[in-house]
């Protein structure tokens, strides 16, 4: 057995260990099976496990370590391949997605929201951006949400998206709440396909690693089943189209190319908000294709190192602004300064972003994003401001002294 293939198994290894200790945050107002076996193991948990909340945490804190150090190891292997296929990617990546796939949701109770928004259309008829789950109080499915009191937060193309695994559930809800996990993995091998084609050297496909395997991507996504995937996904593609529109020639073409970039990207924002500030990038990449700034820097005689804003420069740098652009909605009071799952936003774009300073960053920064639920796990999984101070601390203070280590041990290591 080779060091890569250890390093996977260890890695496959961890992540059944934190599908198996997820259910031990099963709610106890959801019984998911009564299958005797199962619910023996389950009662066990919640009687033996669930109240030593500082055995829990630091169980996930001492788990959330290895995983990282794990994947540490597991993108230095990745990086010396001679060559990554698509085929591989996926294959790899479904083989770490596959324990956390049937893994609880331990972390994030969002998915029912997911799951009742819809159910609210297909078995009520009502609209969920204007009903709350409040108004069925007699509904089991609404015994374990932890959301019941506000509208839909999300877009209409994520409420009519959404209608899709809600109906391949058969109205059952183990079969909905699987299906909606399910949905996400398609999300997570979607995005792959994508970022896979933007990278356009052979050498530097390694880096969709960086985003496949990271801790936070697969827990986030397959265990707590986000959403954020499928905003991103045809924000990707819309990318992927503008690049492919640069080099046509054909007005037919161009114009096919650009209807289907704007068209992704609205899709994207109607499903949320946040790549929003894509539609400024985006439109200023169609006005440098134009010209217009390089006859303008002529005509004023600007300094010569304006002309770095072309469009093929600008192209290629868009998914450095992208990360950052997205990373600005984290500061602010909406996303209670940094919900963990947001960080998927900039960490997507990873994998094309050629500055070594600002991959390093966001995976620090990975880091305390899943360190952040330590101190809602040691108060016996419960919020306050004290709980919310402390989260911010973690975010800010422990990744970014995190980001600066990294920075100055990859600094000292290429001064070698």
């Amino acid at each position: 057995m080779t060091r890569f293939t250890r390093l996977i198994a260890l890695y496959a290894v961890l992540l059944f260990v934190y599908s198996g200790a997820s259910y031990i945050l099963t709610d106890p107002n959801l019984v998911l099976t009564t299958w005797q076996p199962y619910w023996q193991w389950q009662q066990f948990l919640w009687q033996q496990l669930l109240p030593q909340s500082l055995w829990l945490t630091v169980g996930y804190l001492i788990l959330v370590i290895l995983l990282f150090v794990t994947y540490n190891f597991l993108i230095t292997a990745v990086a010396r391949l001679p060559s990554i296929s698509l085929t591989r990617v996926l294959l790899v990546s479904s083989l770490f997605a596959i324990p956390v796939l049937f893994s609880y949701n331990a972390l994030s109770h969002d998915v029912f929201n997911y799951i009742f928004n819809a159910r609210m259309i297909i078995s009520y008829g009502v609209n969920p951006h204007e009903v709350t789950a409040l108004a069925f109080p007699v509904d089991p499915w609404t015994r374990f949400m932890h959301n019941t009191h506000t509208a839909a937060p999300y877009g209409y193309g994520w409420t009519m998206l959404s209608l899709l695994p809600y109906l391949a559930g058969f109205q059952k809800f183990i079969l909905t709440w699987f299906s909606f996990k399910l949905f996400s993995l398609l999300s997570f091998l979607g995005v792959l396909r994508v970022l896979y084609g933007l990278i356009e050297q052979k050498a530097d496909k390694w880096r969709i690693f960086l985003f496949a395997l990271n801790p936070l991507v697969l827990i986030e996504v397959l265990s707590n089943a986000h959403n954020d995937l499928w905003m991103l996904l045809p924000a990707l593609g819309s990318y992927a189209l503008l690049r492919r529109f640069l080099i046509r020639k054909k007005f037919v073409e161009k114009a096919g190319l650009l209807a289907g970039a704007i068209v992704l990207l609205a899709l994207s924002i109607s499903i949320k908000l946040a790549t929003l500030v894509l539609v400024p990038l985006s439109a200023w990449l169609l006005l440098l294709h134009t010209g217009w700034p390089a006859g303008l820097e002529r005509q004023l005689r600007f300094p010569q190192y304006f002309q770095v804003l072309s469009a093929d420069w600008f192209a290629k740098q868009m998914p450095f602004f992208a990360a950052i652009a997205l990373f600005l909605p984290l500061l602010t009071e909406q996303s209670k300064q940094f919900l963990p799952w947001y960080l998927l936003w900039s960490l997507v774009w990873v994998p094309l972003i050629s500055q070594t300073w600002l991959r390093l960053v966001l995976i620090a920064f990975s880091v305390g994003a899943m360190l952040r639920y330590i101190p809602w796990l040691l108060a016996g999984f419960e919020y306050s401001d004290a709980i919310l101070a402390q989260q911010r601390w973690i975010t800010w203070g422990l990744s970014g002294g995190l980001a600066i280590l990294l920075l100055v041990i990859q600094q000292r290591y290429n001064k070698r």
